[in-house]
């Protein structure tokens, strides 16, 4: 996992797995009081993309990703959102519920549908500096590294 993330560019890289299923991450302040991960999601796909809203964070710790521990209860909404061929889609995934205090590797994941098929995205970023990094590329006065894609 270290030389996957040390080999990436600065900023995102991102690697959806499913053609024109594509993922941008707008910010991700990771630190302080109000941690979240904001995410354009867009659909050049032709069919409609269901995003069920159940999300997760791991850590990589020990040569294996493990569940972070939870701050507070989780708490999922059934709201279903549809993304049309063609259209984009923001979200704000807050982290608080979230134990990611530490520097490290954490994966981020949500569920979609996409005709008929669930996926798994996954985002998966360094909190903390990375060998190589040099630009603060998200303005936000943090050196990281995030990398994003989608698995079956």
């Amino acid at each position: 996992a270290e030389v996957y993330f040390e080999s990436l560019d600065n900023g995102c890289a991102v690697n959806t797995g499913v053609d024109g299923f594509n993922a941008y991450v707008i910010a991700k302040p990771v630190y302080g009081d109000d941690p979240y991960i904001e995410v354009e999601w867009q659909n050049g796909t032709s069919y409609d993309i269901a995003c069920v809203g159940t999300h997760n964070m791991q850590v990589y710790r020990d040569h294996s990703w493990a569940q972070c521990e939870q701050t507070e209860p989780i708490l999922e909404f059934s709201m279903l959102k549809i993304i049309k061929p063609g259209e984009a889609y923001t979200e704000r995934y807050s982290l608080d519920m979230f134990d990611i205090e530490a520097d490290g590797l954490y994966r981020f994941t949500d569920i979609f549908e996409i005709n008929g098929e669930t996926v798994t995205a996954r985002i998966d970023f360094n909190k903390g500096p990375v060998k190589g990094d040099s630009d603060d590329v998200f303005g936000t006065g943090e050196l990281t590294t995030t990398a994003v894609y989608i698995e079956s």
